[in-house]
């Protein structure tokens, strides 16, 4: 990597404002294309994320992106060929990234086009669910649950009304909502119905404000 000029680009940016964006290259041959997730749960005090880069940065001696949360400015960056992962802590900034294009340079130091992605960063959520049958009464027991990254742990989830009981014919991919679930203090909810067919449940927890949603896993009786 060219150290120096990258070094001296990274303390421009940071001293530059949160999100000013870096000049379009006067002329650029070949591009190198920056693949971050579009949406990443907070779910444990520490991870790393996984990216990658196009083909077409092969030609590349260096790139790098810079990571711009839209209020609170820089957060990280990602170097190529040196980084495929970048590191998330629970009390990074929440909020939607912006993977800003800081630089690109070929082999013959041609400057090359850069992509700029997103990365939406949520807390995490979690659901589970369990069922008996009594004849053609099925009750469940069902819980949801958040990260919280202020004891870095989950937490009760009362996801009012943005959780639901779900069923599935088994042998179809069609998922049908039959109860909104509305948990107590605890992320606890119990509800019972009569349903003599045999049938796949789980819960779905929507993406909310802040939160990403998820899928309990999947019961049969």
């Amino acid at each position: 990597m060219k150290k120096s000029r990258l070094s001296a680009a990274v303390t421009a940016v940071l001293a530059a404002a949160p999100l000013a964006l870096s000049a379009a290259p006067a002329s650029a041959a070949g591009s190198c294309n920056l693949y971050a997730p579009s949406r990443v749960s907070i779910v444990s005090p520490y991870r790393e994320i996984r990216v990658s880069f196009s083909s077409g940065c092969a030609s590349a001696t260096d790139a790098y992106w810079t990571a711009l949360h839209p209020s609170q400015g820089y957060q990280t960056a990602v170097f190529y060929p040196d980084d495929y992962y970048f590191a998330l802590y629970d009390f990074d900034d929440r909020g939607t990234w912006r993977w800003n294009p800081e630089g690109a340079w070929g082999y013959n130091d041609q400057e090359l086009t850069q992509n700029m992605p997103y990365t939406d960063i949520r807390l995490g959520s979690r659901a589970d669910i369990s069922a008996t049958r009594s004849g053609s009464k099925v009750s469940f027991y069902t819980r949801t649950q958040r990260y919280a990254y202020s004891v870095s742990a989950f937490v009760a989830y009362r996801p009012n009304p943005v959780a639901l009981l779900q069923r599935q014919k088994p042998g179809t991919t069609t998922w049908s909502s039959i109860k909104y679930l509305y948990p107590d203090s605890a992320g606890v909810y119990r509800y019972s119905y009569s349903y003599s067919t045999r049938a796949n449940y789980r819960v779905l927890v929507r993406d909310a404000a802040g939160i990403w949603g998820s899928n309990s896993r999947t019961i049969t009786l």
